[in-house]
């Protein structure tokens, strides 16, 4: 049964003018699956994505003692304020003839200086055919010319997600810009993407996440290009929020591979 202290919260909030969502606002059968499929697939327990809440209040200023409130409860877990979220920003340079930039790219070189993707590309698949990363992040230029022919239209979840910015065109440059003599040349430039937007917007990170994890399959990848604000140091990553973690847990219990950004906002 439901104990006594949800109807006991759910009223107080009512009192105070403030509503109860769910962080993620996805279908509760949805979330259910993935976590099943994930204690199935890897033996472990997960937590129940269901069970996550954020609290919208009228006075914002309120959000500590409102957490106070919370945090009384034993049922509470724990009960924290939501702080931001941001993509680093990076210099527009406006190219008129697109010249090859592949030779200023660092991070196709061997190690220490790069990652080693001119060698990557050598083997089969390397190039990342047959393989789809999902990108959570904001700021695409879906229609840019040396990542169009992978990332165009291909935004999945939130709408509203299509607006010229610099730091997702340069994040899909970097993974699939086209190998065509021109431009940067993306360190796996055959894989398919697909972009999920978080639309600048804290309460929408575990949302965009969820869409980007719905569009993938297991094997294939989920690229957390954001990074949070509103703690002690800032910025820090998004997973250290319980309820992203959670998520992450979940996605990598069902074969899901997630990379985070390091390094985002120095």
């Amino acid at each position: 049964g439901i104990h006594p202290d949800v109807g006991r919260i759910d009223r107080w909030l009512d009192q105070i003018g403030a509503s109860k969502r769910p962080v993620f606002e996805i279908p509760e059968a949805e979330l259910d699956e993935l976590r099943l499929n994930g204690e199935r697939r890897s033996g472990s327990v997960l937590h129940d994505l269901n069970l996550f809440f954020r609290i919208e209040l009228v006075l914002p200023d309120s959000s500590a003692s409102v957490c106070d409130s919370l945090n009384a409860y034993d049922i509470v877990e724990i009960a924290y304020p939501l702080g931001e979220v941001g993509d680093p920003a990076l210099a527009t340079v406006l190219v008129v003839d697109t010249p090859n930039f592949e030779s200023m790219q660092g991070y196709r070189r061997m190690a220490p200086i790069g990652v080693d993707a001119d060698y990557g590309n050598t083997f089969s698949a390397g190039n990342g055919v047959g393989e789809l990363i999902a990108d959570v992040e904001t700021g695409w230029t879906d229609d840019h010319e040396d990542i169009r022919h992978k990332a165009e239209n291909n935004f999945v979840g939130l709408v509203g997600a299509p607006y010229p910015w610099d730091h997702g065109t340069a994040v899909m440059g970097e993974l699939v810009g086209e190998n065509q003599g021109k431009g940067v040349k993306g360190m796996v430039y055959d894989a398919d993407v697909r972009l999920s937007s978080h639309l600048g917007s804290s309460a929408n990170i575990g949302t965009a996440i969820m869409h980007a994890i719905n569009a993938v399959q297991p094997g294939d990848f989920v690229v957390l290009e954001v990074q949070c604000f509103g703690g002690a140091p800032d910025p820090y990553p998004c997973e250290f929020v319980d309820s992203i973690f959670a998520l992450v847990q979940a996605a990598t219990a069902n074969g899901i591979h997630v990379v985070a950004a390091g390094g985002n906002g120095n």
